[in-house]
């Protein structure tokens, strides 16, 4: 188990989050070192991975699932953690909705890489979503021309979270 870092947040606060960019780590990649560029370039080329740019992006607090007690005086351990999240993406194209239709239809993936917003002062970092990705969501059309039309994506996640330098030469 690693030590506790605490980070400086006299001046800056702390980190400002969101998502722009991710990218969808399809069946049959080879990402060991999600922090390697040369790794997603090789995957992007065999098109085992995905880019999605100007996307909104978010996770939520996870839901952990427990065991039951084995024995009366015990606490329950969280056997895993679920995660939800979004993804918003007003990239609303015919071209899209080819792209979103596998995802929303049952497809799942290993493994998302989801950048943080870069900002002044900050780290470029990604979050790494090591484990089962599944998708659902629709295409969101309003009823006047007060809202953008846009895709609406939930996604569920079980696995291990972790925060990863940007890889060089991806969202690029």
């Amino acid at each position: 188990m690693t030590d506790h870092e605490v980070a400086t947040l006299d001046c800056s606060g702390p980190r400002p989050s969101g998502v722009a960019d991710a990218v969808l780590a399809l069946c049959g990649n080879s990402i060991v070192d999600p922090s390697d560029g040369t790794q997603w370039a090789t995957a992007k080329a065999g098109e085992f991975a995905k880019e999605l740019f100007n996307i909104t992006g978010s996770i939520d607090s996870g839901d952990a699932t427990l065991a039951p007690k084995t024995t009366p005086c015990g606490v329950q351990r969280t056997l895993y953690t679920t995660y939800t999240g979004t993804i918003v993406d007003y990239n609303f194209t015919s071209a899209n909705f080819d792209f979103w239709n596998p995802f929303l239809n049952g497809v799942t993936i290993p493994g998302m890489l989801m950048r943080l917003c870069p900002k002044d002062g900050w780290d470029d970092v990604c979050m790494w979503l090591d484990g089962t990705v599944s998708f659902s969501g629709s295409p969101v059309v309003p009823g006047d021309d007060a809202e953008a039309a846009r895709f609406e994506i939930t996604f569920s996640f079980k696995g291990n979270i972790t925060l990863v330098p940007t890889p060089s030469g991806v969202f690029e």
